[in-house]
């Protein structure tokens, strides 16, 4: 008997409503999908504001809430989930979810975004609302027309809201806090975006053992170019 697998896909700006006209997250990750459809029962679902899902009436959204997303997402549709397929932001979702949700399920993070910059991570000193409000604008500009992060640039207010939150949060120690043997950690050793040299660096011991390095993949073509490489480490773990 099958599996069940959930996919939970990363922060990709292609995928904002208002940037695409899909309303699958997954669709240009074909060769993935198929291989995982032979050996898994696949669900698929997509995060708010992504692939024309509503977006919540909320200012922003931090990570737990997006898990708590996943968690309404398995109940509303009586899933009994063994496995969650985390891709980048797919990756702290599943963690928090896990943690949160007491579940059984097995994690397998690819790229996952776990490890955020210390510096990202402090809180601002507490400012009078004014100056905040004109502080988060300027912060803004210089995000979207200096920096040109198109996360910023063509997301809602909420997904902008949302992504300054996240950027800041941390999860490598509630990773750590997880049953390392249900977790399986891959990434590509030229992936640049989510500090996969940190996370070997800081992770304990049994969870480095869980941690593979697809050796030429980066962070976005991972997913692509690399399935039978993907597909032969959750055979061999899972």
């Amino acid at each position: 008997m099958k599996k069940n697998m959930l996919l939970i896909h990363g922060w990709d700006y292609e995928l904002y409503s208002n940037m695409t006209k899909s309303n699958d997250a997954w669709q240009e990750y074909n060769n993935l999908i198929s291989s995982l459809k032979e050996r898994y029962n696949v669900y698929k679902v997509n995060l708010p504001g992504f692939c024309q899902e509503r977006e919540p009436k909320e200012k922003e959204w931090d990570v737990s809430k997006f898990a708590q997303y996943i968690d309404d997402f398995i109940k509303k549709n009586n899933l009994k989930i063994d496995i969650v397929l985390g891709y980048s932001f797919g990756g702290p979702v599943a963690v928090k979810w896990k943690g949160m949700s007491n579940s059984n399920a097995k994690l397998y993070l690819i790229a996952p975004a776990i490890i955020r910059d210390a510096d990202k991570s402090k809180k601002f000193v507490k400012t009078p609302k004014f100056l905040e409000r004109v502080r988060a604008f300027a912060r803004n500009l210089y995000v979207i027309y200096i920096v040109k992060n198109n996360e910023m640039k063509y997301g809602s207010k909420f997904l902008r809201n949302s992504y300054q939150l996240i950027v800041r949060q941390d999860l490598r120690y509630e990773l750590f806090a997880l049953n390392q043997d249900d977790v399986k950690v891959i990434y590509g050793t030229n992936d640049t975006a989510v500090a996969p040299q940190k996370m070997m660096q800081s992770a304990p011991d049994k969870l480095k053992n869980n941690i593979y390095m697809i050796n030429g993949a980066n962070h976005d073509n991972i997913i692509t170019d690399y399935v039978d490489e993907l597909i032969k480490i959750l055979e061999d773990n899972f």
